[in-house]
């Protein structure tokens, strides 16, 4: 979209969609939405019945936590239409902080009483895969523009 808008009025630009992107960033997303959150309660179920806790959360429960996490993305992606990779950069760091600390924050009760060190591996890796899934969107959108122009 930010391609058309930005080649808009130039009578040499044909615009071409490109649904393998779209393809491509539901795979991403609906994989990570589902596997990540999977993982997760496979984990947090087999810790809380090796420390006897009884604050746990289901999979369906991690599964929406991570969904309502991701909606922050939506106004970010909405501002990605305007031609200013500052502006680009900016809303999806802001939208990675926001939803990271969505799910830190949301994780931190069932996993206090767990010793620090798996607390701070599991956490840790939460937010790292989230950072991974906004950079390598933003990434590879940016390096496929690249090889298109």
């Amino acid at each position: 979209m930010s391609s058309f808008l930005v080649h808009h009025g130039q009578p040499r630009y044909k615009y071409v969609p490109e649904f393998r992107k779209v393809t491509m960033a539901a795979t991403a997303i609906y994989s990570y939405a589902w596997l990540v959150p999977l993982a997760l309660w496979c984990f947090l179920t087999w810790r809380s019945r090796k420390i006897s806790s009884t604050l746990s959360y289901s999979f369906l429960e991690i599964v929406c936590v991570y969904g309502y996490s991701l909606s922050v993305y939506i106004p970010a992606v909405v501002l990605w239409v305007v031609p200013s990779e500052v502006l680009r950069w900016s809303s999806i760091v802001v939208a990675l902080c926001l939803s990271g600390s969505v799910l830190v924050l949301t994780f931190w009760p069932v996993m206090r009483d767990d010793r620090p060190r798996v607390v701070l591996a599991v956490l840790s890796s939460v937010v790292a895969l989230h950072v991974l899934l906004a950079i390598g969107c933003k990434v590879r959108l940016h390096t496929s523009r690249l090889i298109s122009a």
